[in-house]
């Protein structure tokens, strides 16, 4: 409720600030249960009722960061249900405005996850495993 368009992006960032550490915090049953829960879709709602709110979309992004980092089954998840495209497409849109997100290196080992360029192998095979496509061999990869 506190993330609802129409209420103050005051509010809702600092609704999205708390949740963010939240997850931080509690680790691989607080990832599990942002999922299980279903509070991504709280916070893709805040991502579109308070785009203009550059604070608030970074800690919207943050929050879905949090729970994806470290966490491949998560970040799964995440990346299924648009997760991940809409981080990208905050993280962009709030370039545009000015305000480039950057995390300070919080969230380094996503970014594979993020713009899926420039893995090494280990990594790609990590991320084709969670993503369902299996090793480079089972999906038809011959290189």
């Amino acid at each position: 409720a506190l993330l609802a368009e129409g209420k103050d992006a005051r509010v809702a960032r600092d609704a999205l600030r708390t949740l963010w550490a939240a997850i931080h915090l509690g680790g691989p049953d607080a990832q599990a249960a942002f999922v299980r829960e279903r509070m991504h879709e709280a916070v893709y709602a805040a991502m579109t009722a308070h785009a203009s709110d550059a604070k608030a979309t970074e800690a919207a992004c943050g929050c879905v960061l949090a729970a994806a980092s470290e966490n491949y089954e998560v970040a799964k998840a995440l990346a299924d249900n648009g997760g991940r495209h809409r981080v990208r497409k905050a993280m962009r849109a709030s370039k545009k405005m000015g305000r480039k997100m950057t995390f300070g290196g919080a969230f380094e080992e996503l970014k594979p996850w993020l713009h899926r360029k420039s893995l090494t192998p280990v990594e790609q095979a990590r991320y084709d495993e969670v993503d369902g496509i299996g090793p480079p061999s089972e999906a038809g990869d011959s290189s």
